[in-house]
């Protein structure tokens, strides 16, 4: 049985390259990619190309920009996925992997938008899938779905890479006591938020080890840099060795976002054992009630009196890095692969 798995350009951030990695999990199961812009005949070919071979289900990893800016194109090609499933008597679902909220929709065009855009999500899947309970309540409060499925990111904690001498990348010594922050760099993640506790913590190395994804964010990256305290270093993007290094470097990772439904970057922590500290938004809340970690700050004195009540206790350490350790196992690629076959099998 073969399944067809539909999500962004792997070059183009996170959802891409999960979406390439976890079809790579999954018996014959193939990857298409949609590249962003206006062009029907990219969106007619991709879309074909997906609809070619398969014969258990089409699943598609949205985000909003996914077809079409501001899925404009959405309101085209979910009716054909839907009417060519209905004809093969396969199922098709589709994972949330961002959804608006009232942040995103301010005034009335914009919401109506939105609630036109989760009308047609609910009413041309089979299954609607979300990455975290907050994630699900949020889209119920602005559509008519009733219920929906949450089946986390997978943990890739299979594909962490042994880096000798990793501190010795960034030029750090290795008695140093490092904290991070990791990953493609936007304001959503709250890195001036890091540089604010770095700056509390002058005593403390801090590393943001990551850079602008694109052209769009560098000019924040360029501020960040003027901003920062002395005792943060910055890496720009990390090749994949570097990439990989940073984790086994850190001795502390920090995530102070604003919003957010899933996390990419809480999952290598989690599959390295990096002990990691987060800011108190719903998705870590749910984390943390379940796992114990991370753990939780709501404000930058708190998130320092965090940070020197780790450094200053070996076993609280050991116990963060063992929570988390417990949340990688419960929701390896494994397990959430299962999840899938049976999700397909359910329509």
């Amino acid at each position: 049985m073969s399944s067809s798995l539909l999500g962004p350009d792997p070059a183009n951030g996170g959802v891409g390259t999960y979406t390439e990695k976890l079809a790579s999990k999954m018996d014959d199961t193939t990857p298409t990619f949609f590249d962003p812009g206006w062009n029907p005949i990219e969106y007619a070919g991709a879309t074909i190309n997906a609809l070619r071979n398969y014969n258990r289900a089409i699943h598609i990893q949205y985000t909003y920009e996914l077809f079409g800016p501001h899925g404009v194109y959405t309101f085209i090609l979910l009716p054909v996925f839907w009417v060519v499933t209905r004809l093969r008597r396969t199922t098709l679902a589709v994972t949330m992997h961002e959804v608006w909220d009232g942040a995103d929709t301010r005034g009335p065009v914009r919401t109506l938008y939105a609630n036109l855009m989760h009308l047609w999500l609910v009413l041309f899947c089979d299954h609607l899938v979300f990455l975290s309970e907050n994630a699900r309540t949020t889209f119920q409060e602005q559509s008519i779905l009733e219920t929906g499925t949450v089946i986390p990111h997978g943990v890739p904690a299979d594909e962490t890479v042994a880096v000798e001498d990793p501190k010795a990348h960034f030029e750090v010594s290795e008695d140093t006591f490092l904290i991070t922050q990791h990953g493609f760099v936007n304001r959503r993640k709250g890195f001036n938020t890091f540089l604010e506790i770095a700056e509390e913590l002058p005593e403390f190395e801090f590393m943001i080890a990551g850079g602008p994804r694109d052209e769009r964010f560098d000019d924040y990256y360029e501020q960040l840099e003027t901003e920062a305290p002395e005792n943060v270093r910055f890496t720009g993007v990390l090749d994949e060795e570097a990439f990989h290094a940073a984790f086994q470097a850190s001795d502390l990772a920090i995530l102070p976002y604003t919003s957010i439904y899933q996390s990419g970057i809480f999952n290598w922590c989690a599959a390295y054992g990096v002990p990691t500290i987060a800011s108190r938004i719903p998705y870590f809340e749910q984390l943390h009630a379940e796992y114990g970690a991370p753990e939780l700050f709501d404000t930058v004195d708190d998130a320092s009196s965090l940070v020197r009540q780790l450094k200053a206790n070996d076993s609280d350490r050991q116990e963060l890095s063992e929570n988390l350790e417990g949340y990688a196992r419960e929701n390896s690629f494994e397990r959430v692969v299962e999840r899938h076959y049976e999700l397909y099998e359910s329509r």
